[in-house]
């Protein structure tokens, strides 16, 4: 009767939010935000938005259109939580994955696969070199925070000064930041930093919570965009994660990136706003 018990509360669920919850969260609202991005603001192209020169001609597009231009800005400002989830899961998961190598190998491959359903959905071409997707830059910001660990761990910077130690912790992130910018992955260098600094916070920072955590990442982001301070909007929930795996759906959160881009693509190009 003692072991069954033991049993049960074993596998008593903890509360709070699951992993899988947090990456659904985040996928939907990445959905939210291409519709905006791929579908919206290919509308607002197409009906000349960008080519407008005088405030009247502004006026009069605002008073036909003005309804996709602030539908788009609802969107994309839903949108802003996603990434910021991202980032704080590749710190989950680079502290809980068994094979750091393979995921890294995972992030980039499926990097690679999505190129070209982004290219199709931002640019209307297979292939467009001026702009990568979002898995380069997770996957680079995995390297930095590998690299730091390695860097934090070797027996020669143990004694030295916290300066010296946050001197080599800064040029560490900004070589893998270089990198994303020099590659011109979506978010850039800093999205390596937003990885990096909720690295830190979780790895160095003995008090700090899931939420601050996620913070951390979030105020890194907007020194670039203070737009991206709507991710803040995920704070409750990220705040309730219990580092459980929940649903395994590993593969289906990878996949769900090039096939939602490529869809976005078609009904693009179905409604006619591809020539």
């Amino acid at each position: 009767m003692e072991s069954t018990k033991l049993l049960s509360e074993e596998n008593k669920k903890k509360p709070g939010i699951t992993e899988s919850t947090l990456k659904l969260i985040a996928i939907v609202t990445m959905a939210i935000d291409h519709v905006g991005a791929g579908l919206l603001e290919r509308m607002i192209r197409w009906y000349g938005f960008y080519t407008l020169e005088t405030e009247e001609q502004m006026e009069k597009w605002m008073a036909v259109h003005g309804h996709l231009y602030y539908i788009d800005m609802v969107l994309r400002s839903i949108g802003r939580v996603a990434f910021p989830i991202f980032c704080f899961m590749i710190v989950e998961g680079f502290f809980h994955t068994r094979n750091r190598f393979k995921y890294a190998a995972r992030l980039f491959m499926f990097g690679i696969i999505s190129e070209i359903p982004f290219d199709l959905m931002l640019k209307g071409r297979m292939f467009d070199f001026g702009y990568q997707n979002v898995y380069f830059t997770l996957g680079l910001g995995l390297l930095s925070i590998w690299a730091l660990e390695r860097i934090t761990s070797l027996e020669k910077l143990k004694n030295c000064h916290i300066i010296v130690k946050g001197i080599i912790m800064v040029i560490t992130v900004a070589v893998f930041g270089v990198l994303a910018e020099l590659m011109m992955t979506d978010y850039g260098a800093f999205g390596v930093l937003a990885i990096s600094v909720m690295y830190v916070m979780r790895s160095f920072v003995k008090k700090a919570t899931n939420k601050w955590i996620f913070l951390s990442g979030i105020f890194s982001l907007m020194i670039s965009n203070p737009f991206e301070g709507f991710a803040a909007l995920a704070t409750p929930f990220v705040a309730k994660y219990n580092g459980e795996r929940g649903l395994k759906l590993k593969y289906l959160f990878y996949a769900f990136y090039p096939v939602h881009l490529f869809i976005i693509y078609l009904i693009t190009r179905m409604l006619g706003f591809w020539t």
